[in-house]
């Protein structure tokens, strides 16, 4: 008889822990890694005075994953001027993302174009 009023609140204990559990993780959702890693580096890459200062034009591609500690580490570097290639580098190995959740070993590719204006 008493296993007939155990059961009822077993399930419901169980209702309430899932609920719960499911409801926190959507309280706090995780900005997109590549979302945030974009900003990241947006805000940090700027034009290579060298290039700037000689009127130099480029674009550069780079390919990258992200370590345990949120920085970049750059597996491939090209572009059509190699010293803005060699500058991007330089700053992106710099570059750390906190508090982003980034799935293992996910590769990320970006293009950064530096164009004069004029």
């Amino acid at each position: 008889m008493k296993t007939i009023n155990v059961i009822p609140t077993l399930v419901l204990t169980a209702m309430i822990l899932a609920f719960t559990g499911f409801s926190s993780y959507a309280i706090k959702p995780a900005m997109a890694p590549a979302e945030h890693i974009q900003k990241v580096i947006s805000e940090t890459v700027k034009y290579p005075a060298p290039a700037l200062k000689h009127g130099e034009t480029g674009s550069v591609d780079v390919l990258f994953l992200m370590n345990d500690d949120g920085q970049l580490v750059i597996k491939k570097v090209w572009g059509d001027n190699p010293a803005i290639a060699d500058d991007i580098k330089a700053q992106l190995s710099k570059v750390i993302c906190k508090d982003v959740k980034f799935p293992y070993n996910q590769y990320y590719k970006i293009n950064i174009t530096f164009k004069l204006v004029g």
